[in-house]
């Protein structure tokens, strides 16, 4: 039990810091290549990243949650992973003929069907793509050694953090840097597959005896995997074309600066699936407890970085991009407040799946999607690229409203999060913030990040049974036994 703690804990911390650290450094490369390329250069490139990205699900057929589950049923069986590798192979070599043949039937210029061919190695390359590097993660996320993903994605966006400070001396700034954001994945993907084999004794068989019944089992998430990346990307694109390549440019620093701060749910929730799913295996309660811990947790951890955003983005997005980004800091105040919604969504659908009702993730996927074009072509005309983030986010929300009412039919049903205590605080926090805003930027990121928790812990949102079980993770009982103590007294 001791041992499968320590993995817990490490696990959880490795993604948060190794993964987080990853997605900074890939902020940072973002903030470089935006200020090198230029809005209306960065604008193609996001838009045509975009486009590949959704041409990339039509292989997914939503294999993971499925290989995931079924792996962690058995750690040592990777016959469902062999079995979904061989048919995202197959599908791959489709895609790409397909793909260029529609590319020409559509006359895409000649740059943009070079650019994308390019980004198409990121299927096969890429963590970010969650295609073939998705799959080969499983084993370390089902054996609780994330750590050793992190510390690969870390060499992803280091890589590419460095070949990025060498687009000043590129002719073809822009073609430089779609080579150096596709092949920067190349060392940590062959370093994937060499510690698969040495240190969990993986090697890859091409198989297809399970193919029939693992589509089976996917397709209900094959419509949602394809529809959710469909929801991520296409406002991108439409602004692009329904606006301006500037607008789009606009519009994708928002979505990159709020990015990074989806390592807490991935972290969270990449930890704890495998925790429930054997829980509830044994001890419902004890499953009910932890998903009620996660919900909270994901609740403070999207109100404060919302709140941080809420008061300094303009002056984030100006010392970050550049005044020629600047009017990007109102889509950032909206896409950092639509993660309140994004948290809840991300974790729910997961825990759809754990309960065998993936079906819902596509009812869910498709609702976001309509409500996003809808609310898309509505806004546009008037709000330009704002528009784009209003819709996003209500659809966010319209996602959430959808998935709440599924709650009340499963396990989770009486599983309750907001109360008094936490509007009492959030009020509280947004007040602080207000007042500390004539701060200077870093003063008021350091002021509100430590007072927002410490009005949660004085408030008791959480509960003793679950700051105890946070205590557990954070290893603060056997760290320091009196520390432990002590702040359990306080919160009593």
């Amino acid at each position: 039990m001791s041992t499968r703690s320590s993995r817990i804990t490490l696990n959880f911390t490795s993604i948060l810091l190794g993964r987080g650290v990853g997605l900074f450094l890939n902020l940072f490369a973002v903030i470089f290549a935006a200020r090198y390329l230029g809005v209306e250069n960065y604008g193609l490139f996001s838009a045509t990243l975009s486009m590949v990205y959704i041409l990339t699900k039509f292989i997914d057929f939503g294999f993971s949650p499925i290989v995931t589950r079924e792996t962690a049923k058995d750690l040592n069986n990777y016959e469902y992973l062999n079995n979904a590798i061989s048919l995202r192979i197959i599908l791959f070599f489709l895609l790409l003929i397909i793909s260029n043949v529609s590319f020409q039937i559509f006359h895409l210029k000649k740059e943009e069907i070079v650019y994308s061919n390019i980004l198409f190695l990121n299927i096969i390359l890429s963590s970010r793509f969650l295609s073939f590097r998705e799959l080969l993660e499983i084993p370390f996320k089902v054996h609780l050694r994330m750590h050793i993903v992190a510390l690969l994605n870390f060499l992803d966006n280091f890589l590419l953090l460095i070949l990025i400070l060498f687009i000043p001396y590129a002719n073809d700034k822009l073609l430089y840097y779609v080579v150096s954001f596709s092949l920067a994945n190349l060392p940590g993907f062959i370093g994937l597959l060499i510690i698969l084999k040495k240190k969990l004794n993986y090697h890859f068989q091409f198989q297809l005896n399970k193919k029939n019944w693992l589509i089976r089992q996917s397709i209900p998430l094959m419509g949602y995997v394809l529809l959710l990346s469909f929801f991520q990307q296409i406002d991108i694109v439409l602004t692009k074309h329904y606006i301006s390549e500037v607008a789009s440019g606009l519009y994708a620093v928002g979505i990159r600066l709020t990015q990074p701060f989806t390592v807490f749910p991935v972290a969270i929730v990449n930890t704890t699936i495998p925790l429930i799913v054997s829980a509830n295996k044994n001890d419902s309660k004890n499953a009910k407890h932890i998903i009620r811990l996660v919900y909270k947790l994901l609740l403070l951890l999207s109100f404060i970085t919302a709140t941080v955003f809420s008061f300094k983005a303009k002056d984030l997005v100006l010392l970050l991009f550049g005044e020629s980004y600047l009017p990007a800091y109102k889509v950032v105040i909206i896409l950092a407040w639509s993660n309140l919604f994004l948290f809840y969504n991300f974790f729910t659908v997961e825990l759809l799946t754990v309960f065998s009702a993936q079906k819902k993730n596509f009812i869910f996927a498709l609702i976001l999607v309509v409500l996003d074009v809808g609310f898309f072509y509505l806004f546009y005309s008037e709000l330009d690229y704002l528009g784009a983030a209003v819709a996003r986010t209500l659809a966010t929300l319209g996602g959430a409203v959808f998935l709440w009412s599924m709650q009340q039919q499963k396990i989770f049903r009486k599983i309750k999060i907001l109360n008094f205590r936490f509007v009492i605080a959030a009020t509280l926090i947004l007040l602080v913030a207000l007042l500390l805003s004539t701060q200077n930027l870093v003063l008021y990121i350091l002021f509100v990040s430590i007072i927002s928790p410490l009005l949660f812990w004085m408030f008791k949102f959480l509960d003793k049974e679950e700051m105890e079980t946070l205590f557990n993770v954070f290893k603060i009982k056997k760290l320091s036994p009196f520390l432990y103590s002590t702040l359990m007294k306080i919160y009593h």
